[in-house]
């Protein structure tokens, strides 16, 4: 019984040695991307507010799990809002996007929280949680009252510039 395992065993290493794995060289296997740990602040237009990523076009739009939301009004003048967002990525690889839309003819500012992802890009098939704090641009804002939605969930509201 014991010579039976052995012989198994051997015979199933030697198979699986003799398998011929297709693994491509290294100049074909695509890069990771390690610094793409930040959010990206965009307004409405998909117009970036830091410097675009050069191959950003081809990559892919998927969903952010937001868990959690919280605007942060600070007491200055002109007023300054914080949204603190907590939430989960589908991967590390993809890339947190924060994008905020100009206000609508009801003064509702919507505020979209989505990753992108290159196609070609491998990675561990993990959730990876993000915790961030983001400055409302408030250029996009007329001296008014605004209520802000994040992902189409009312998070509160904002008279701007203040008062």
């Amino acid at each position: 019984m014991k010579r039976l395992l052995i012989i198994i065993l051997i015979l199933g290493l030697w198979l699986t040695a003799c398998s011929g794995a297709n693994i491509p060289d290294d100049d074909t296997q695509p890069q990771q991307n390690d610094d793409i740990k930040e959010p990206i602040i965009v307004k409405s237009g998909d117009v970036l507010l830091g410097d675009p990523d050069p191959g950003q076009a081809e990559w892919l739009r998927e969903n952010a799990v937001v868990q959690n939301t919280q605007m942060i009004v600070m007491e200055s003048y002109p007023i300054q809002v914080t949204l603190e967002i907590q939430g989960e990525l589908p991967t590390p690889c993809h890339r947190l996007m924060v994008q905020f839309n100009e206000p609508d003819s009801d003064n509702n500012i919507e505020v979209e929280i989505y990753s992108l992802v290159h196609p070609s890009e491998i990675c561990i098939q993990v959730i990876e949680p993000f915790s961030e704090r983001i400055s409302f641009p408030t250029e996009i804002l007329g001296f008014d009252s605004y209520s802000v939605f994040v992902n189409g969930t009312f998070v509160g509201s904002i008279t701007y510039p203040g008062g």
